[in-house]
């Protein structure tokens, strides 16, 4: 996954709509949902709701990692 596809996933993961990050970065709405496309691609998983189940998880394995 690329850094810009980490970024924008982090964004709506804390809450910001695509239109957010959009003008956060000075792009388009359809760049910023094609890196969010891509990043789901690369995930495996279809739709947002399996998105943000798999940041969850993978959020919470970051941190117990750190706390171990």
């Amino acid at each position: 996954m690329t850094n810009t596809e980490r970024k924008v996933l982090s964004h709506l993961f804390a809450g910001l709509s695509m239109a957010d990050i959009a003008a956060l970065y000075h792009r388009s709405i359809k760049t910023i949902s094609a890196h969010k496309c891509n990043s789901m691609r690369k995930l495996g998983v279809d739709n947002d709701a399996d998105l943000f189940l798999r940041l969850r998880r993978d959020v919470a394995l970051a941190d117990n990692a750190f706390t171990d």
